[in-house]
C-alpha cells in the first residue's frame, strides 16, 4: 500500500465521520422538532427539544451553536407522594468543539406553573449560587447532565392540586436557552 493509499484511506473514513455525525445531528433535530410541536404528545423518557432558535448562540450572538437542549421527566403521570425528578441534557450535534458559558453558579432554572399560567414552584428560589464565570467544553457528540427533584409542592410549602400542571426549564448558557414546556399529569 503506497503512502497516497493511506491518506485517501483515512480522508474517506473521515468524510464518513463527519457525514455519519451530520446525519445523525439532522435525526435529532428533526426528531426533536416534531416532538416539541407536538407539545410533549409523546410519552415516558421522550425527550423535549429547545423550540426553534432555541439553542445556544456564539459569544457574539451572531449564530446558533449545534448544541441541542433537552428536558426529561422520567414519565408523564405522577401520584401524590411520588418525586418528579427532571433531567437537562446539552448536547453538542455539531462536529467541532462547543463551550457553554455561565455568568453564574447557576446552571439552569425550572419553574411549574398551573394550567391556568401562574407560577406555583421555582427551583432556584431560596437558593443562592456564586457570582463567578463559568465554561464547559463540549467535544462533538458530547453531552452535559443536571438533575432536579420536585416533590409536587408550590413555593409555600402546600401540596400541588391535582391535574396537569406545565413544566417550563431553561439553561443559563450563553445567555438563556429556553426549552419547550413539557405537562405532566399529578393523580392521586
Amino acid at each position: 500500500m503506497n503512502i497516497g493509499t493511506k491518506r485517501f484511506g483515512r480522508l474517506r473514513a473521515a468524510r464518513s465521520s463527519a457525514a455519519l455525525l451530520s446525519a445523525t445531528a439532522l435525526s435529532a433535530l428533526l426528531l426533536n422538532a416534531a416532538i416539541a410541536m407536538s407539545n410533549g404528545a409523546a410519552g415516558g423518557n421522550a425527550p423535549v427539544a429547545g423550540k426553534a432558535g432555541g439553542h445556544a448562540m456564539d459569544a457574539d450572538k451572531k449564530a446558533p451553536l449545534p448544541v441541542l437542549v433537552q428536558l426529561l421527566t422520567s414519565k408523564r403521570r405522577y401520584r401524590e407522594g411520588e418525586t418528579v425528578r427532571f433531567t437537562i441534557i446539552a448536547r453538542n450535534i455539531g462536529t467541532t468543539r462547543q463551550i457553554l458559558r455561565f455568568r453564574s453558579g447557576q446552571s439552569f432554572d425550572i419553574t411549574v406553573t398551573s394550567d391556568d399560567e401562574e407560577q406555583r414552584w421555582d427551583w432556584s428560589r431560596g437558593k443562592m449560587f456564586t457570582q463567578a464565570l463559568r465554561a464547559i467544553v463540549l467535544e462533538p457528540g458530547a453531552a452535559h447532565t443536571w438533575t432536579a427533584i420536585w416533590k409536587q409542592v408550590d413555593n409555600d410549602g402546600e401540596l400541588m392540586a391535582r391535574g396537569p400542571v406545565i413544566i417550563k426549564a431553561k439553561l443559563l448558557a450563553n445567555g438563556t436557552i429556553n426549552m419547550a414546556p413539557r405537562t405532566i399529569s399529578l393523580t392521586d
